[in-house]
Order: structure tokens, then C-alpha cells, then sequence
């Protein structure tokens, strides 16, 4: 005769037996229960339990995923190594979401994980804005003998700083530290590890018993007469000035950044990501006298930044100037000036300019020095004093609907100081490149030179789980907003307050790319949407708070709401689509590059 038991006894006996073996092991020595751990540590384990483990051990806290097979089995796994698994809709967003995550930390704690065959090629776009941006991240894809199966390599390689063919479950361990290690080795980027279903379903011993894996930059060291010309040529220069970079955020304190630049009276100016490492309103910030500054410096120190498309290419800065770079690796120099290249990381750099300069205090305080000093410092503070009235009459401007300057003054106005800001899309982003201030590090992103669209609403999940206590913020076309829309769903199941702000202009630059492309009176909207979509629509349908705002006088107040709120937000602000691309950073009648 068998007996049924329901399943609420069922659970409380296992519970009971849970418990009980939890309080025999309590009760024995330390020395019982370290020997019981190394004997578990030596069972064989699932090739899944190996990679969490290995990833546990590397410091990963996040997993971004998409979810299929042969690599679903790792997320439970991760769980049980104390990993967050977040489940996202694009293997794109999985991957940017990552990588922003660990921009925002500092380290590299987050990794992007995705199934098989188009699951992969789908993820690699996110591995090039890693690279462009030189943010440590690593791709764990599924490999399949037969259904699905891919040979990402030829894909992968030109992209990635390294990839492995992982078909060993004995192995797995080992590669995943490997990965770690040259993700964040020299100048940190993307590694891909590609994981075959038969290393994930085999079983190996662990191959070490949960010990920390750290990584470790060699880097020449500077020779002592390099570091002495650098700080003559700085000391006697009439106009000296810093291109600063999002490069310093791996190395630098901001304060010994803050004292180098102080010390010799240095002039910045910044790449976009660059903000806030010196705050913009610190008195010798001048984003907003770029193109004075770069044209007439006569000693350039170039410092977690490459002069690639960011400051196109060395091309506004003087023939006659004598440019050093520091940066980790030696690539990517200038092809419109020579330049006195110096390779180290910025730490090590800026340390050991600072002792340097500590016993020549005497001529950099000397009378004549300053005096020159004073007059550099005044031409770029009337440079600035032009570009911030041109900005302001821009910002007052009362038409509707609104134009983007006047949204990014009502954005400003109630943003607060720690916001980490994101744009995404191209007027959005000009129009608050030029508007919204910086005080803080690492709080400015965009997708950089690879101009990617769409990785506004991915970077802000993984910089709010990088970042709780901050505030997020995501400033975004409509065009971008629609490339990345569904993994707000994302936010609001996983509970990841972020506020996104559209400047809605209908479509990829609104009228402007209409009319080039297709002029007079063409009715088909090829480059431009259906004026006023509620893009508001969406997140409440996912059970966020959203609104579409057409007044400007009401946008500072919703937005402090949304902020306020806890919850993920969509304001959907409609803009005049007629407006022309801003000029980048205010400066009039300047084009200049917006990453």
C-alpha cells in the first residue's frame, strides 16, 4: 500500500534534515570542518559549477545573460556562487551592460554570458564599444557541434584583446583566469571565451580551491631623464595644457590628478568620457575653449587619452607644439602632429612627476613664469566667457516644440551634482555635451568612437547595479531609445531605478537627414518617425512610471519627480525636429567631434 504525502510535508522534512546537518557541522572543531572542504573541493564538478567557481574567484559579482543553450546550466550555478544573474532581452545589451558595469566599478566585476550561434555575433558588437573605450569585459558564448554551431573566430579576433576555444572541462577553470588576466592587463579590454557543450557537460576536479585571482601590469619604467625633460619643457612653457582622458579612471586618484594640474597652473581639456575626473567648474577646466586652447598650446601633456577621432587626430593642436603622451600602450598616436611618446600607466606617471616637482617649486613660483601663466589662463577664460553667452542665448530660446539646448538647460537645472550621466543618440548628445556640467569621475558615458546607438538604456543598468547609491540618467534620441527600449523591462523586474529622458525630434536627426536625403516634398519618411509617439507607452506597460512632456516649463519638476520616485522612469519630451545638429561643446561655429 503506498502513502501520499503532500508537498508542504514533503518540503518541511527537508527543511528539518537541512537544518539538522547544518548543526552537526556547526558542532565540529575548525580543523574537522577545513578537511571536510577539501573534500568536497576534490569531488569532480559539472563544467558549469567550474566556471561559476572560476568566475567567483576572479571577483564577479554580476552576470549579464541571455539565456539558452549550452551555456543556461552556468547561471544556476553562478547563483550558487553568490553571482547576480540578470536576464536581458539583447545579447548587445548583455554585453554593454557589463562592460559598463565595470567601468563604473572600477574592476572588472560583471561579465556577459549568451548561448550559441547568432547569440554570439549579436554579442559582438558590444565587444567593439569595449575595445574603442578600453573596458575590461568578458564574453562567455555557447559552442554547439552541430545546431548552432559557429566559429566566431574570424569575427571575434579583430576585435577582441584575446579568445579561447575552451572544449576542455578540465581546462575551464584555468581559461577563465586567464581571461580575467588579460582583460585587465595593460590597457584593459574585451576577451571572448568560447564554450563548447562538451567542456560545460563533463565533470573535472577543481583545479584550485577558491583562492583570489589578481592580474598584474608590467610596465617599463620611466626613465629618469624622459620624466626630467618632460618637467623642464612643462615649467618653461609659455602655454602649457592637459588632454585628459576616461583612461586615468583604472589608475589615478583625482586628487594627486588635481595637485599635477594645479602645480604647474595646466590647462584641461577633456574627452566627453573625461569629465569630472576634473570637475568643470574647477577654474582651470576649459572644455568650452577647446578649439583656443589646442590651437595655441605650446606644451601638450596628453594624459588617459589617444589622439585618434576624439581630438581628430592631433589636427587642432599647433605644428609648433612639443606633445607628450602617456598611455599603457604605444598605438593610436597622432597622424597630424609628432609626438614625444612615454609609456607607463597613469599613476605611476603622475607620481613620479609630482616627487619631481617637489624641488623645483622654486621655478615654477617664479614671478615670470606666473606672469606668462596669467595671460594663458586669461585668452581661454574669454574663449570660455563667449561660448557661455552663446550658450545661454541658445538655452533661453522659447519656441515650441522645444529646442534641444533649451531641454538639456530644464535637464541641468534638475540634475543633481552625483548624477552619472548617459547619452545616447546624436542631437541629444551634443546639445547635453554642451549644456550639462561634470563634477564627479566616471560620471559621463557614451558609446565613444564606435558611435554605437542603443547603449544608453544597457549602460545605465549595469552602472546603477555598479553604483546603487547614484543617481542614473539617461539622455537619449528617440532612434537610440528604440534600439535598446525593451530591456527597460529589464529595470523594472530586477528593480534598477533609472530615469531615461527622450528628445523625441522624430527619427535620426529629425528634418535635417529628410530633407538631405530625399528633398522637396517626399512623403515617404524614410529618416524620420510618426510625430509624437508616446514612447511613454512602453515602460507603463512594463509597470514603470512614464509621461510625455511638450512644455518646457514642466520638464525640470517631472524629472526631479521621476528621480525622486525609486522606480524606473520614462520622460518623453518632444523637440523640434527642424532643429540642425548642435555644434559640439557650445563653440560657435565650430564642428568638433562629439566622443
Amino acid at each position: 500500500m503506498k502513502i501520499k504525502q503532500g508537498k508542504a510535508s514533503i518540503d518541511r522534512e527537508a527543511t528539518g534534515q537541512l537544518r539538522e546537518r547544518a548543526e552537526r557541522l556547526a558542532s565540529l572543531s575548525p580543523e574537522k570542518r577545513e578537511l571536510i572542504r577539501r573534500q568536497m573541493a576534490e569531488r569532480r564538478l559539472g563544467g558549469s559549477e567550474l566556471v561559476a567557481r572560476a568566475l567567483r574567484e576572479c571577483g564577479v559579482t554580476h552576470v549579464y545573460a541571455v539565456a539558452g543553450q549550452p551555456t543556461e546550466s552556468v547561471l544556476p550555478a553562478c547563483q550558487a556562487n553568490t553571482i547576480r544573474p540578470i536576464g536581458v532581452y539583447h545579447q548587445t545589451s548583455a554585453t554593454c551592460m557589463a562592460l559598463a558595469h565595470n567601468y563604473q566599478a572600477g574592476r572588472l566585476e560583471a561579465v556577459a554570458l549568451v548561448s550559441a550561434g547568432p547569440a554570439v555575433s549579436n554579442a559582438i558588437t558590444g565587444l567593439l564599444v569595449a575595445r574603442d573605450n578600453g573596458w575590461p569585459v568578458i564574453l562567455l558564448g555557447g559552442n554547439r557541434s552541430s545546431f548552432q554551431h559557429f566559429d566566431a573566430f574570424p569575427i571575434v579576433n579583430p576585435v577582441a584583446k584575446h579568445a579561447f576555444r575552451v572544449t576542455s572541462t578540465d581546462s575551464l577553470q584555468e581559461h577563465v583566469h586567464q581571461a580575467y588576466r588579460i582583460a585587465i592587463s595593460g590597457r584593459p579590454g574585451p576577451v571572448y571565451l568560447d564554450l563548447h557543450e562538451d567542456a560545460l557537460t563533463g565533470h573535472a576536479r577543481p583545479a584550485s580551491h577558491g583562492e583570489p585571482v589578481t592580474g598584474r601590469n608590467n610596465v617599463p619604467a620611466i626613465a629618469d631623464i624622459d620624466l626630467e625633460t618632460i618637467a623642464d619643457t612643462l615649467i618653461s612653457a609659455r602655454r602649457p595644457a592637459m588632454l585628459l582622458g576616461k583612461g586615468v579612471r583604472w589608475t589615478v586618484s583625482t586628487d594627486r590628478l588635481r595637485r599635477l594640474i594645479e602645480t604647474l597652473g595646466l590647462p584641461v581639456i577633456t574627452s566627453p568620457m573625461g569629465r569630472g575626473f576634473i570637475a568643470d567648474n574647477h577654474p582651470l577646466c576649459f572644455n568650452q575653449a577647446r578649439t583656443a586652447l589646442q590651437s595655441r598650446a605650446d606644451v601638450v601633456l596628453v594624459l588617459g587619452a589617444r589622439l585618434n577621432w576624439v581630438f581628430r587626430h592631433g589636427a587642432e593642436l599647433s605644428r609648433d607644439a612639443r606633445i607628450f603622451r602617456v598611455d599603457i600602450h604605444p598605438d593610436e598616436d597622432s597622424i597630424a602632429v609628432p609626438v614625444d611618446f612615454i609609456q607607463s600607466d597613469a599613476a605611476g606617471f603622475v607620481d613620479r612627476l609630482l616627487l619631481l616637482l617637489g624641488d623645483r617649486q622654486a621655478e615654477i613660483s617664479d614671478p615670470k613664469r606666473r606672469w606668462h601663466i596669467e595671460i594663458w589662463h586669461n585668452s581661454l577664460r574669454t574663449a570660455s566667457a563667449q561660448t557661455r553667452l552663446l550658450l545661454e542665448q541658445r538655452m533661453q530660446d522659447r519656441t515650441l516644440p522645444m529646442s534641444p539646448y533649451r531641454m538639456m538647460k530644464e535637464v541641468r537645472d534638475a540634475l543633481p551634482e552625483d548624477v552619472i550621466c548617459i547619452t545616447d543618440g546624436n542631437i541629444s548628445m551634443r546639445a547635453a555635451q554642451a549644456v550639462i556640467p561634470a563634477s564627479l569621475p566616471a560620471s559621463r558615458m557614451d558609446a565613444g568612437t564606435s558611435a554605437c546607438m542603443g547603449v544608453g538604456i544597457p549602460f545605465a543598468t549595469g552602472a546603477k547595479l555598479a553604483r546603487p547609491g547614484r543617481p542614473v540618467v539617461v539622455i537619449t534620441g528617440d532612434y537610440a531609445f528604440s534600439l535598446g527600449a525593451m530591456e527597460l523591462e529589464v529595470c523594472v523586474r530586477h528593480d534598477i531605478p533609472v530615469v531615461v529622458v527622450i528628445a523625441n525630434n522624430q527619427g535620426n536627426c529629425g528634418a535635417t537627414k529628410q530633407r538631405a536625403y530625399f528633398p522637396g516634398e517626399n512623403t515617404q519618411r524614410v529618416t524620420m518617425f510618426q510625430p509624437g509617439l508616446e514612447y511613454d507607452r512602453i515602460i507603463r506597460m512594463f509597470g514603470g512610471k512614464g509621461v510625455t512632456v511638450r512644455d518646457p516649463e514642466v520638464l525640470k519638476t517631472t524629472l526631479r519627480d521621476a528621480s525622486a520616485s525609486g522606480s524606473s522612469c520614462c520622460i518623453n519630451v518632444l523637440v523640434d525636429p527642424e532643429m540642425p545638429l548642435p555644434n559640439a561643446w557650445g563653440e560657435q561655429g565650430k564642428e568638433t567631434e562629439t566622443d
